[in-house]
């Protein structure tokens, strides 16, 4: 079986791992040492994702993958000799892109999944939800950094409650839309 968790809206796409809703990513557990890489990555736009290494928010490291196919991708560099937790997730909403992943290369050993949350919390929404256009264009200009979830009020929230989280968000679709025509 694996030793990955992945998120609830995280897919398995034959062999490949699929991120396209906003906070969709995986995280393992392990003895890791060097450099931590993705293979085979395919990305419909260019997507903004996080890096995060033993739980420390703080220090995330900020990745952009460009539009298109790359053999392999370096989320995390020289992690020095030890046990690890790394987590991987898409920043953006699934409007603004989507990511397949063949593998993971790294030195050393995945052990067993990572432990569940006591908490889960499942944020359903629209733009707010992703944090999609939370600042103006003229507050940040950077298009994908108007559309970062990890700024907004659904990671805060799980971070202040250490919940996991899954979020299903679609910028301009509401669910009062869906009443409507109900």
């Amino acid at each position: 079986g694996r030793r990955i968790v992945v998120d609830a809206v995280f897919a398995f796409d034959n062999d490949l791992l699929r991120m396209e809703w906003s906070y969709s990513g995986f995280e393992i557990q392990g003895q890791f040492s060097g450099d931590i890489t993705l293979t085979d990555v395919v990305t419909s736009k260019e997507i903004l994702l996080y890096a995060v290494l033993d739980g420390n928010y703080k220090n995330m490291v900020q990745l952009r993958i460009a539009k298109g196919t790359s053999n392999e991708f370096t989320i995390l560099n020289n992690v020095k000799p030890g046990f690890h937790t790394v987590q991987l997730f898409k920043a953006t909403e699934a409007s603004a892109g989507v990511m397949t992943v063949g593998g993971i290369k790294y030195n050393g050993a995945i052990f067993t999944a990572p432990a569940k949350k006591e908490l889960k919390i499942q944020f359903i929404g629209d733009s707010i939800t992703s944090s999609s256009g939370l600042y103006a264009r003229d507050v940040e200009p950077d298009a994908l950094l108007r559309n970062d979830i990890t700024k907004g009020y659904a990671f805060k929230v799980a971070k202040h409650f250490d919940a996991d989280m899954s979020v299903v968000s679609v910028s301009e679709h509401y669910i009062s839309d869906a009443l409507a025509s109900a």
